[in-house]
């Protein structure tokens, strides 16, 4: 599947690593490179993090928001799920700590500075 319509144009020529830094940018996973007879095929994907793969791990309607938001802003803190959803620490810690579980995302950084971003898939 090839990029986003409003990508395409951009995508250009080039060397196949500056197409998958774009794809990375863009959120989608790195495109494959496949040689067929005397041609090289590039094939893109959209995410795989589709409703129905996250309806099949059994994730709550909040797990999936957040996942939707990662998808949108690249990060996600403990405390922007709370302010968002209104709920405490130890319930927005819930959440993500089942979604590290099912390695959809990663902490990173340390103390105050933590936050969540989607594993690379």
């Amino acid at each position: 599947m090839p990029p986003p319509a409003r990508h395409r144009h951009r995508l250009g020529g080039g060397k196949g690593e500056e197409k998958a830094k774009r794809c990375k940018e863009w959120g989608l996973p790195e495109p494959e490179f496949e040689i067929k007879s005397n041609n090289i095929v590039v094939i893109f994907r959209k995410s795989k993090l589709t409703e129905e793969y996250l309806d099949g791990l059994g994730l709550s309607t909040r797990e999936k928001e957040i996942i939707q938001i990662l998808k949108e802003k690249r990060k996600i803190t403990s405390s922007d799920i709370q302010r968002r959803y209104g709920v405490s620490r130890d319930t927005a810690n819930s959440w993500v700590n089942k979604l590290i579980r099912s390695n959809l995302i990663e902490r990173q950084g340390k103390g105050k500075a933590v936050y969540y971003v989607l594993r690379e898939m």
